[in-house]
């Protein structure tokens, strides 16, 4: 197995081994297709991703892919499903998630942000 890697107009890197020496050291990152060492890599849900492609839920720790973390309207944080849905709060009008109840308002048990209360 013969694998042409271009990094940048510098570097080309030809790597030539056998398909099971390569799988053993080696992967593609499966949003990117970055070639990184699997050492590096994390493994989510049966495939492999380069660090660039992954962060990990400031809530409970857990590695998600980026493009499957949620942020709220009042925070950084980056949430998996889980965590966005039970640690976040919703308003009642907007549908948009905050991470602090202080930035919303409760009104007859429902909850609205600033841009929605009074109206």
């Amino acid at each position: 197995m013969s694998i042409n890697y271009v990094k940048n107009d510098d570097l080309t890197v030809t790597l030539t081994m056998s398909e099971e020496l390569f799988s053993e050291f080696f992967c593609f990152c499966a949003d990117c297709g970055e070639l990184i060492f699997i050492r590096d890599a994390v493994r989510i849900g049966g495939e492999y991703y380069c660090q660039d492609c992954v962060c990990t839920c400031d809530i409970c720790g857990k590695y998600i892919r980026n493009d499957d973390s949620y942020r709220t309207v009042d925070s950084d944080y980056d949430y998996c499903h889980d965590c966005f849905i039970s640690e976040t709060y919703l308003c009642s009008d907007c549908g948009e998630r905050f991470r602090y109840e202080e930035d919303l308002h409760e009104v007859d048990d429902c909850w609205y942000c600033g841009d929605c209360y009074p109206n």
